[in-house]
C-alpha cells in the first residue's frame, strides 16, 4: 500500500515539475515579449491571432492588427518582482528535479519506471502547449517579416 501511494506521489511530482517548467516559459514570454498570450494556448487561437495581425490598413499601407487593443505594449520591464518570481520558479523546479533524481538513485526499478513515466506524461501534456506559446510570442514579428518579403526589395528605386 505504501509503494502504491509513493508511486502516485512521485508521478504527481513529475507532472508538477513539468508544469513548473511550462509556467516558467509562460511567465517569461508574457512578461518579456509584450504580447497577449493565453495561459493554455490552442491552435485555433493562434490562427485567430495570425488573422488579426495580417490585416492591412488601407490608410497606413502597412500591417496593423484589426483589434486596436493588440497594438498596446504589455511588456513589463525587468523589475525585481519579475526576477524574484522567475528565481522562485527556477528554485522550485531545481528542488523537484534533484529530489526526483535522488529517488532514481535508489535503484528501485519500480520507482525509476514511475519517474520516467511521470516525466513522459508531463511532456505529453505540456510540450505541445509550450511550442504554441513560443509561436504566440513571435506571431507579430513573423507577419511583419512575411510582409517585407512580399515587397520588391531586389530592385533599387530612385
Amino acid at each position: 500500500v505504501k509503494l502504491v501511494f509513493t508511486c502516485i506521489a512521485l508521478f504527481a511530482l513529475c507532472l508538477v515539475r513539468e508544469f513548473i517548467l511550462y509556467l516558467q516559459k509562460y511567465f517569461e514570454i508574457k512578461s518579456l515579449s509584450g504580447k497577449i498570450v493565453p495561459f493554455w494556448p490552442s491552435l485555433h487561437r493562434l490562427d485567430e491571432l495570425v488573422t488579426l495581425y495580417s490585416v492591412v490598413n488601407p490608410v497606413a499601407q502597412k500591417l496593423e492588427p484589426l483589434n486596436p487593443q493588440l497594438q498596446k505594449q504589455y511588456r513589463q520591464s525587468v523589475t525585481l518582482k519579475v526576477r524574484i518570481v522567475d528565481c522562485l520558479l527556477y528554485a522550485l523546479s531545481l528542488l523537484l528535479g534533484y529530489s526526483l533524481m535522488l529517488v532514481v538513485m535508489t535503484f528501485n526499478a519500480i520507482l525509476i519506471l514511475v519517474v520516467v513515466t511521470g516525466y513522459c506524461a508531463g511532456r505529453l501534456l505540456f510540450y505541445r502547449k509550450l511550442v504554441l506559446l513560443n509561436k504566440f510570442a513571435v506571431v507579430e514579428q513573423t507577419m511583419i517579416n512575411q510582409d517585407l518579403q512580399k515587397g520588391d526589395h531586389c530592385h533599387l528605386r530612385s
